[in-house]
């Protein structure tokens, strides 16, 4: 399936800092009157996206920690498929920020929503300290041996099984 431009990644810092802009829009607009903003921005946000790739999900700061709910609730509404990537379990996130406690839901509904997937992974953008290149060129069976000994040294194994994620 091609979703052409119905598809979107952004890092999770201008990712919130969009979703603000917005939500300063529709207060503008909405003049004082009381309505579900965050709702409005979703919905808006994910009208022409069927899916969204986050980059960093890392919240940090309580005016995102205080929306997030409300926003991915407009998101499975509209049904955008969300993925992203964070360095903390879902049960990390906001940790020890204010107002923690109104922030669970939010970690509640990715446990009962979504998927999650731990990778349990080194920071492949240290290989080099770990005696390792990176990238690998020209191809060939030197390179081909280069590449199955950093296989061998991450994985303990010569063999890889494939799964699906």
């Amino acid at each position: 399936m091609d979703l052409g431009d119905r598809k979107k990644k952004q890092h999770y810092n201008e990712f919130m800092l969009q979703i603000h802009e917005m939500e300063h829009k529709v207060n503008k607009k909405m003049r004082g009157r009381v309505g579900e903003t965050i709702a409005i921005v979703g919905n808006e946000f994910s009208l022409s996206k069927s899916f969204f790739f986050i980059d960093e999900f890392q919240v940090l700061d309580i005016a995102d920690a205080m929306i997030l709910k409300r926003l991915f609730e407009s998101f499975i509404e509209t049904r955008m498929i969300v993925v992203f990537t964070s360095n903390r379990p879902p049960e990390d996130l906001y940790l020890n920020g204010l107002q923690r406690h109104l922030f669970l839901p939010f970690i509640d509904m990715l446990k009962t929503r979504a998927q999650i997937v731990s990778l349990n992974s080194i920071d492949y953008r240290l290989l080099n300290s770990m005696g390792m290149d990176s990238f690998y060129s020209p191809l060939g069976s030197e390179t081909d041996q280069k590449v199955q000994k950093v296989w061998d040294q991450l994985t303990g194994s010569s063999k890889g099984t494939p799964s699906m994620v």
